[in-house]
């Protein structure tokens, strides 16, 4: 995860490969490295993002991260009461 991911317009369509015949790829992942070169070389073409929409991105990876951890701690459960009934 992590990044800052492009949107093209159908009408500007210049990003590599298609996901199927006919169908053109319209969002691409941009590396730190390459967000960078993107900042320094082009800055018109980085959006103006408020915190608030930051900060609103930042609380939905903390949901998703918790919800792994209670996955997680549900699988271990399971498997240690499946290894004790074993013995």
């Amino acid at each position: 995860m992590g990044g800052f991911e492009v949107v093209v317009p159908e009408d500007r369509n210049f990003l590599p490969r298609q996901r199927a015949p006919g169908e053109a790829r319209r969002r691409m992942r941009l590396s730190a490295g390459a967000f960078r070169v993107v900042a320094e070389n082009f800055p018109h073409l980085i959006p103006d993002l408020p915190e608030r929409e930051i900060k609103d991105k930042s609380k939905g990876d903390a949901i998703a991260k918790s919800l792994v951890c209670f996955q997680g701690m549900g699988i271990s459960q399971r498997e240690t009461i499946i290894l004790g009934c074993n013995y």
